[in-house]
Order: structure tokens, then sequence, then C-alpha cells
């Protein structure tokens, strides 16, 4: 498997995954728990090749 055929899988996956989190995060259990519970959900992922200090440049918003 070459290079672009394994970021293209990559992003596929992450696509998914982040459907999916907007799916749970908005369905209606956890909206009724958060509203009375006075949470806020936010869910972020890093874009980096190794492990550093969360910036806007090396963040993607999920939710």
């Amino acid at each position: 498997m070459d290079l672009e055929t394994e970021r293209i899988q990559v992003e596929k996956v992450f696509e998914e995954l982040q459907a999916e989190i907007k799916n749970i995060f908005s369905s209606k259990p956890i909206q009724i728990f958060i509203s009375n519970n006075n949470i806020e959900l936010s869910d972020i992922a890093e874009y980096a090749k190794v492990m550093e200090p969360l910036s806007k440049d090396n963040t993607i918003i999920l939710f």
C-alpha cells in the first residue's frame, strides 16, 4: 500500500470518527444530561506528528 492510499484511508476513518462524535454528543440523552448538569461539551483533536502543546495551528475542532 502506498502512502497516498494510507493517507486516504486514515482521513476516511477520521471523518467517520468525527461524524460519530457529533452523533453521540448531539443525541437527546447526552443533550438532556448536559443541560441538567450545566455541562458544556467540546472535543478537539491534535494534528501533529509528535505530541506538542495545543495551538490553533495543530488542532481540529470535532465538536
